[in-house]
C-alpha cells in the first residue's frame, strides 16, 4: 500500500509540474496557437528520456518535440528553456544555500547563466558569438544566430514587461516551493536516504538518470515509492494532454523572427549582432512580429516599408516613428481622401505617439514603371502616363486648398528652395559657388547654388495653382502589371503649385533620375561633372510624349514651369542624399544645372 507521505508528496509535486507548464505557456502566449497539449506532451518525452538515460539532456529533446508538434521554432523553445533554468538556478542556488548544501556545478552554471541573462544585449559579447558563428556554413549560422536572438526577445518580454516579470518570477517561486515540500515530505517515507542528499538527486545530479540512480540508492520499498513518486505527476500530465477539449484559437501567430528565408533573416541578424538595438529597431520589430517579412521594399525615404505574408493574404507594410509618422500619416489620409484615384486598397491603421503605421493591399505582379516601361510598347508607356494625369487633373479640378495661399507660396520657398540652396551654401559642396555654370558630360549648365535670387524672382512671379498633389509622382511610385493596370503609391502630399505634380515625372524621364541616383561610376573634377548615361532611347520617346503634352494643354509657359520645379526637386533630393552620406549626392546638382538650361531657353 502506498504510503500517505508518498500521496501527499505526488500531490504536491503535480501542482509544481502544472505550475511550471502555466509558467511557460504564459510566456509562450504571444506566440503561439494552442500550446497546453503540445507541451504536456513534450513534457512527458523530456521527463521520460531524463528517466532513462543519463546527463540530463530532456530540455533539448523536449523543446524538438514541442517545436514539431506546434510547428514553432526550436530556436525560441530552446531559449526559452534557457531562461526558464536561469531563474531555477537561482532560487535552486538559494535552496541550497539554506540546506547547507555545496555544489560546484549548481554554482558555476548559476554564475555562467545569469551573465549570459544579464548582459546578452552587449554589443562585444554578441560580436564575439557573432564571429564564433560565422565559422559554420549560412544553415547553421542562422540557427545558432536565431537561438541568441530569441533568448534576448524572450528576455526582453519578460524584463521589460513588470507584470510578466512579476508573474514569471512568482510561478517560479511557487513551482519550487511545491517542489521543495514534496521532497520533504517524501524523504519521511524513504527512511535510508538523508534530506539533503534526496535535494542534490533530484535538483543537481547532472550526470545520472532517474531510474539508474534510484536504483543505486534507494532500496525495496524506497526505490518504489519515489519511482511512484516521479512517475505519476508526469503521467497524469500525459493523461490531460489526451483529453478531447478544445483549446482557444487566435487569429494570429507572432513570429519570434519575422523573416520568411535565411537570406534576409542572416542580414537583420548581421545588423543586430553588429550594432547597438535601439528602441526604435525594438519598435520596428514589434511592429512587423505578427507576419511574416517577404522582402524588405524601403526606399530611401525614413519610413520603412515591407512585403509581409499575413495568415491568408499577402500584403504591405509601411511603419514611420518620430517626425516621419507624422509624414506617413499625411500620406495615409491623402490616400484615404482620393480614393476615386488608381490607389492601394488600405487595410487598417496603427496610430500611436511617435508612431504610424498602416497596411495596403498587395498589389498582386505589379511592378513599378521603371521597371515596365523597358518592356512595353512606347505608346502604351505613354497612354498610362497620360491616364494618370488625367486623372489627377480630374481631381484637382473637383478639390480646393485649405489655408491662406500667400503662406503657402512663402512655406513653398522657404522649405523647397530658401532652406536647401542655404544648406548647399554650408556643405561640402560650398567650394562650388565660385563657378557660375558647371560642365555636365561636355553641356555647360547653370549653377544652381549661386542662384538664389533668380529662383525667388521667378518663384514669387508665377501664376500659383494650388492645390493638395500626390508630391512624388515619379515613375518609380506607379505599379503596373501585365494588364496595364496600375496603382499610384507612396504620395508625399502637400499643398503646392500643380506643376509641381508634373515636375516629378520630368524628374524620372527627363533627368534619368532612377538611374542617376544609383550611379557609382562617375567623376567631378572642379566644376566638370561627368557620369554615365545608361537609360535607353525609349525614355527619350517617352518624355518627347509627355513634354509635347505638356506644350499643347499649357503653352511654353506651362512647360518652363515644370523644369523650374524640376531643378527644385534636384536641391531637395542633393540635401538627403548629403545627410545620408551619399557620395555621388552631387549628381544631383547636375541634373538641376540640365533643367535649368531647359528652363533659360525656354
Amino acid at each position: 500500500m502506498m504510503n500517505k507521505y508518498v500521496i501527499l508528496a505526488i500531490i504536491l509535486f503535480f501542482i509544481g509540474n502544472i505550475i511550471r507548464a502555466f509558467r511557460t505557456l504564459y510566456i509562450l502566449n504571444p506566440y503561439l496557437n494552442k500550446p497546453i497539449k503540445p507541451y504536456l506532451k513534450s513534457t512527458f518525452i523530456g521527463f521520460l528520456i531524463d528517466f532513462f538515460f543519463p546527463f540530463r539532456v530532456s530540455d533539448i529533446a523536449r523543446t524538438f518535440v514541442f517545436s514539431k508538434l506546434t510547428k514553432s521554432s526550436w530556436r525560441m523553445s530552446l531559449s526559452l528553456a534557457f531562461i526558464e533554468r536561469v531563474f531555477d538556478l537561482i532560487i535552486v542556488f538559494f535552496i541550497l544555500l539554506f540546506f547547507n548544501i555545496k555544489s560546484l556545478s549548481i554554482l558555476i552554471l548559476f554564475i555562467s547563466a545569469t551573465l549570459i541573462f544579464i548582459f546578452c544585449n552587449f554589443i562585444i559579447l554578441k560580436k564575439i558569438y557573432y564571429y564564433l558563428s560565422s565559422l559554420f556554413n549560412d544553415f547553421i549560422k542562422s540557427f545558432l544566430l536565431g537561438l541568441y536572438w530569441s533568448l534576448y526577445r524572450l528576455r526582453i518580454d519578460i524584463i521589460d514587461n513588470k507584470k510578466k516579470l512579476f508573474v514569471f518570477s512568482l510561478s517560479s517561486l511557487l513551482m519550487w516551493i511545491f517542489n521543495i515540500l514534496s521532497v520533504i515530505i517524501v524523504s519521511n517515507a524513504i527512511f535510508n536516504v538523508d534530506l539533503k542528499d534526496l535535494i542534490l538527486h533530484q535538483f543537481t545530479d547532472l550526470t545520472s538518470s532517474g531510474l539508474i540512480k534510484s536504483l543505486s540508492i534507494f532500496k525495496e520499498n524506497d526505490f518504489i515509492n519515489y519511482i511512484l513518486y516521479l512517475l505519476i505527476p508526469n503521467i497524469l500530465l500525459i493523461i490531460i494532454a489526451y483529453i478531447p477539449f478544445k483549446e482557444r484559437e487566435k487569429t494570429s501567430s507572432l513570429k519570434m523572427i519575422p523573416y520568411v528565408s535565411n537570406d534576409i533573416s542572416l542580414s537583420f541578424f548581421k545588423y543586430y549582432f553588429n550594432n547597438k538595438y535601439s528602441k526604435n529597431d525594438d519598435t520596428y520589430y514589434n511592429m512587423t512580429n505578427n507576419a511574416t517579412i517577404i522582402k524588405d521594399l524601403s526606399a530611401a525615404s525614413e519610413a520603412k516599408t515591407y512585403l509581409m505574408q499575413g495568415k491568408d493574404n499577402l500584403f504591405v507594410r509601411k511603419i514611420a516613428l518620430s517626425n516621419a509618422a507624422d509624414k506617413l500619416k499625411s500620406q495615409y489620409e491623402w490616400l484615404e481622401k482620393n480614393n476615386n484615384l488608381p490607389l492601394p486598397k488600405i487595410l487598417n491603421k496603427v496610430e500611436e505617439e511617435n508612431l504610424f503605421s498602416y497596411d495596403m493591399e498587395y498589389f498582386a505582379n505589379g511592378e513599378t514603371f521603371f521597371t515596365t516601361i523597358h518592356y512595353i510598347d512606347v505608346t502604351e508607356a505613354w497612354d498610362i502616363i497620360k491616364n494618370i494625369i488625367d486623372k489627377l487633373n480630374d481631381c484637382y479640378s473637383n478639390a480646393s486648398y485649405m489655408g491662406n495661399k500667400k503662406n503657402i507660396i512663402d512655406n513653398i520657398y522657404n522649405e523647397h528652395i530658401l532652406n536647401n540652396i542655404n544648406y548647399l551654401l554650408d556643405s561640402k559642396y560650398k567650394y562650388l559657388t565660385k563657378y557660375k555654370y558647371l560642365i555636365v558630360n561636355n553641356v555647360k549648365v547653370p549653377n544652381i547654388m549661386n542662384m538664389l535670387n533668380e529662383l525667388k524672382e521667378f518663384h514669387y512671379s508665377l501664376e500659383h495653382n494650388i492645390q493638395y498633389i500626390h508630391g512624388d509622382l515619379t515613375i518609380e511610385n506607379i505599379l503596373v502589371d501585365n494588364s496595364k493596370n496600375y496603382i499610384l503609391i507612396d504620395p508625399a502630399p502637400r499643398y503646392n503649385n500643380v506643376f509641381a505634380e508634373y515636375a516629378k515625372l520630368f524628374q524620372s524621364l527627363h533627368g534619368k533620375y532612377e538611374y542617376v541616383k544609383n550611379l557609382n561610376t562617375y567623376s567631378i573634377n572642379e566644376n566638370i561633372i561627368t557620369y554615365p548615361d545608361y537609360s535607353t532611347l525609349k525614355y527619350e520617346r517617352i518624355f518627347n510624349y509627355l513634354k509635347d503634352y505638356i506644350r499643347d494643354k499649357f503653352g511654353d509657359k506651362g512647360l518652363k514651369n515644370i523644369y523650374f520645379y524640376e531643378s527644385i526637386c534636384y536641391i531637395r533630393a542633393i540635401v538627403y542624399m548629403i545627410k545620408l552620406n551619399k557620395s555621388n549626392a552631387f549628381l544631383m546638382l547636375a541634373l538641376a544645372g540640365l533643367a535649368l538650361n531647359e528652363w533659360e531657353n525656354i
